[in-house]
């Protein structure tokens, strides 16, 4: 055929490879996004109303001014500030679950109380115990630590007096103005780790996408960076702009079109340092073929019959083609097998 004449129908020598034995590991490749992972809402919520004016549970409530607010892309940790409500710090506290009722000596024991107690033993407070019973010595540290921020020591804490993120957070948007009633959302905030976050086919998610696996990353600037899968979503979502109803009422989504969100731990972090948003390529590790003969791509020939072979050169010179059977094909090289193919062969690949 016409690739068999261009390989070899000069009078040049012509190039040649070896037969290998290798390793084949076929890349699937996916558009990711380089950030700090998706954003939550940040909700303000009423305060209980001033001593006094109601029960210890608070009758009444107040909506609070928002009198501070963090800035976007600024970082705020475990007993930080994160926003402020009629001059009073409102800290970061970390845990699972948001504040949700008025803690005080006589409340029934709750994770609530637990977490509360974490994170004051977590930020030095001590002579309590972390049990999920709140008694005199956890009011004593909840004292202790209204004095430290600077608000009214009441020894109990009002749900609204405290954030509860999971963990430290990053300041993405503050939709939120000083001045503003401290009520709905005021801002919204991610992780501080930046990572990478890709839709993955559904199709494809089993092959590619296993929790801890190797991914090789490509920068938009150039360059090459390594990062391992962290999390793998278990909701498929399908693409934007693919209708707005779901399955069974509104406009029909394919299988094919749906997508898990695949997020991706950087290895090298200053890698990607200064992008945020920012596009990059996953090289995700699908199918693998160990131990294989392999040649150049350029060394494969398509033959008269439709089949394909490769040109096999003789210790003297001389050439013969060999049929083959191709397999897979990864890496600028193709997988093949037949009779006479063996390690070490010599055979001739077409010049550019």
């Amino acid at each position: 055929g016409p690739a068999r004449a261009q390989a070899s129908g000069t009078e040049l020598p012509a190039a040649t490879a070896t037969v290998t034995r290798t390793d084949l590991v076929a890349t699937v490749q996916a558009d990711g996004t380089v950030g700090y992972g998706a954003p939550r809402t940040v909700v303000g919520r009423p305060t209980a109303a001033a001593p006094g004016t109601g029960t210890a549970a608070g009758t009444g409530t107040t909506t609070g001014t928002v009198t501070a607010l963090p800035s976007p892309g600024q970082t705020v940790a475990r007993g930080q500030t994160l926003y402020g409500i009629d001059g009073a710090p409102i800290p970061l506290f970390y845990g699972a679950v948001p504040f949700w009722r008025p803690m005080h000596v006589g409340v029934t024991d709750g994770d609530d109380i637990l977490e509360l107690q974490q994170n004051l033993a977590a930020l030095g407070y001590q002579g309590f115990t972390v049990d999920r019973h709140f008694g005199w010595s956890t009011e004593h540290a909840v004292e202790q630590w209204q004095h430290d921020i600077g608000v009214p020591q009441t020894g109990s804490v009002d749900p609204a007096a405290v954030a509860v993120q999971p963990d430290a957070v990053r300041i993405a948007t503050v939709p939120a103005a000083l001045g503003g009633a401290a009520t709905g959302p005021l801002m919204t905030v991610t992780g501080t780790t930046k990572q990478v976050t890709v839709p993955v086919p559904v199709q494809r998610a089993s092959t590619v996408a296993a929790q801890g696996a190797a991914v090789g990353l490509e920068p938009p600037g150039g360059g090459h960076s390594t990062g391992h899968i962290i999390q793998v979503g278990s909701v498929a979502t399908a693409p934007a702009g693919t209708g707005t109803g779901t399955a069974a009422t509104g406009p029909a989504t394919t299988t094919q079109d749906a997508a898990i969100t695949v997020t991706v731990g950087l290895d090298h972090p200053a890698d990607v340092a200064g992008l945020d948003g920012s596009p990059i390529t996953v090289d995700f590790t699908g199918q693998a073929h160990r131990g294989v003969l392999a040649v150049p791509v350029s060394a494969l020939l398509a033959t008269p019959d439709g089949g394909f072979g490769v040109e096999a050169v003789a210790a003297d010179g001389s050439r013969h083609t060999v049929p083959v059977r191709a397999g897979m094909f990864a890496d600028g090289l193709v997988e093949i097998s037949g009779d006479g193919v063996t390690a070490g062969l010599t055979v001739t690949v077409a010049g550019e």
